[in-house]
């Protein structure tokens, strides 16, 4: 069968108590026996115990933390992402969505320290076309107040008259 409803998949039709069910398979794997007039409806579009936040932390925190840059205007870096026009994908609007476009940011086998989300193209929105993961380094070369290679910048203390 493989029916799509949301996150499940409807597989195998059965009847019990005089109700049509479904055996469905959730996106995050679970499954689950869910009433053919709930899946139609569209009151049950996933297993209901989905813990992506909890199973994938990391990238559950880049995601909460570019929507909030990007939407809440009490932000504090609000002014420097959504204040400047930055959008998020409408596609992104739901975790799993992002997730599966991203996946889990790496880990610096040396350091040990997280990769994070970066745009390539600074002034660009969020989407996975324009997004990838990247170190803290990358993530530095990679900002708007970033100079182009070969100029130097001088503080007001070594300034040349």
């Amino acid at each position: 069968m493989g029916i799509k409803y949301g996150d499940l998949v409807a597989t195998i039709p059965f009847t019990r108590k005089g109700h049509m069910y479904w055996k469905c398979k959730c996106r995050c794997g679970k499954e689950k026996d869910i009433r053919d007039a709930h899946l139609k409806s569209g009151a049950s579009t996933s297993c209901g115990y989905c813990n992506y936040h909890i199973d994938h932390p990391l990238a559950h925190k880049s995601w909460d933390s570019m929507n909030q840059r990007c939407n809440n205007p009490n932000a504090p870096d609000y002014k420097y992402y959504g204040g400047r026009g930055i959008k998020v994908t409408l596609h992104w609007l739901r975790f799993i969505d992002f997730l599966d476009d991203m996946g889990d940011p790496p880990i610096c086998s040396i350091t040990g320290s997280r990769y994070t989300l970066d745009r390539i193209d600074v002034n660009g929105d969020y989407s996975k076309e324009n997004c990838k993961w990247s170190s803290i380094a990358e993530q530095n070369r990679n900002r708007t107040n970033t100079l182009p290679e070969g100029i130097k910048r001088y503080s007001s203390g070594n300034r040349r008259n």
